[in-house]
């Protein structure tokens, strides 16, 4: 397999855990409704991407439009989740919306990548998980890797954790390295796949909502 092959099939390894999810929708309780719009997300901006970087030689503009939308979509998943009240959630949605106006429409425009936006977002991504991995740990008598929510928050750890490095290293221009460039063209798509299939073993340990039966 070659190194465009196996990126693609990197990218699109998320259909697994989109399928998994769609099959499971109707049978998971609300909490887990953010994940799976997130997973759908993605997809469809891989989708996206094909389309655009054929068009336009970049798929700047789906990717700038698809880390808002994402990033809006995880804090409503941790408010989901009880990490925090509904006014942090807001904070934290207009904080990031802030951000991404200044650094898209401002400072740049929709043809390039928001590198201090993706840095942003993925930095307090890592920060939502690592909390809640914490209150898992307190709260879980017993934490497996059978726990959807301590898998999820893992692979949103590792993969914006890579790609907050990633964006890190572009802005400061070390994307000029071939031997860099080479290395991270190797090590995301790796990491991607590895987020992706662990996405969709969490979809299936997603435990079933509670049926309610009613007492007349």
């Amino acid at each position: 397999m070659n190194a465009y092959a196996f990126i693609f099939a990197s990218s699109f390894s998320i259909i697994i855990a989109v399928l998994l999810g769609a099959f499971r929708m109707h049978q998971v309780a609300r909490r887990y409704i953010p994940f799976l719009l997130f997973l759908l997300m993605g997809l469809l901006n891989e989708i996206a991407s094909e389309i655009t970087g054929r068009i336009w030689q970049t798929n700047a503009p789906n990717c700038d439009i698809y880390t808002l939308v994402d990033s809006l979509v995880l804090i409503w998943m941790f408010y989901e989740w009880r990490l925090f009240r509904k006014t942090l959630a807001y904070v934290l949605g207009s904080m990031l919306i802030v951000i991404w106006v200044s650094d898209t429409l401002i400072w740049g425009n929709l043809m390039a990548f928001s590198s201090r936006f993706s840095v942003s977002y993925a930095l307090l991504t890592v920060l939502m998980s690592v909390q809640y991995i914490n209150h898992l740990i307190v709260t879980e008598q017993r934490l497996t890797l059978k726990n959807p929510d301590f898998l999820i928050c893992i692979c949103l750890v590792l993969f914006y954790t890579a790609s907050a490095i990633v964006e890190i290293f572009w802005f400061f221009g070390f994307d000029n390295n071939p031997t860099f460039v080479g290395r991270v063209y190797i090590i995301i798509p790796v990491v991607n796949l590895l987020v992706n299939l662990t996405y969709a073993l969490a979809v299936l340990w997603i435990p079933r909502k509670p049926a309610f039966i009613t007492l007349s």
